[in-house]
């Protein structure tokens, strides 16, 4: 008969075997928690890059002549930003927004005639603050669109 000894070192290298196979499980279950947040999150920051893209072609078209409602249509994205994005990103983006509404802002004024040299002077600033934040502001966005899930 076999002794009991001889079971008990069986029964121990099975429970090692099952805990074994239980942490690799856990390693795949996390590898792919991860691969699926990084996908969700991925999915929410599209639309804002998508929308962001409008507004750099709708400015590349109008420049300083840009359409205040065409504008603002990026500020519901613009609101998001800061719960997807890091705080750099943001800021950048806030900064880029409000260059493009202010300029598009004067602009309805100048086709009335009604701007001021200190507007122009303005105008010019955000015209500068645009074309510098844009290629900064979209390297960024296509570093975090194409990182690997």
């Amino acid at each position: 008969m076999i002794s009991l000894k001889y079971w008990e070192q069986w029964l121990a290298v099975i429970s090692a075997l099952i805990a074994l196979l239980s942490a690799l499980y856990a390693r795949y279950a996390y590898t792919q928690a991860k691969k699926a947040n990084q996908l969700t999150i991925h999915n929410l920051i599209k639309p804002i890059y998508v929308a962001f893209d409008n507004l750099t072609n709708h400015m590349d078209l109008h420049g300083k002549y840009a359409n205040k409602s065409e504008v603002q249509k990026f500020c519901p994205y613009k609101m998001e930003v800061p719960l997807y994005l890091n705080k750099t990103i943001a800021r950048d983006i806030d900064d880029y927004w409000r260059a493009c509404f202010d300029m598009s802002d004067l602009s309805a004024r100048t086709s009335s005639g009604r701007l001021s040299p200190e507007e122009a002077q303005s105008v010019e600033e955000c015209e500068a603050i645009e074309k510098r934040l844009r290629s900064s502001i979209k390297r960024k966005f296509e570093s975090i669109m194409k990182s690997p899930l």
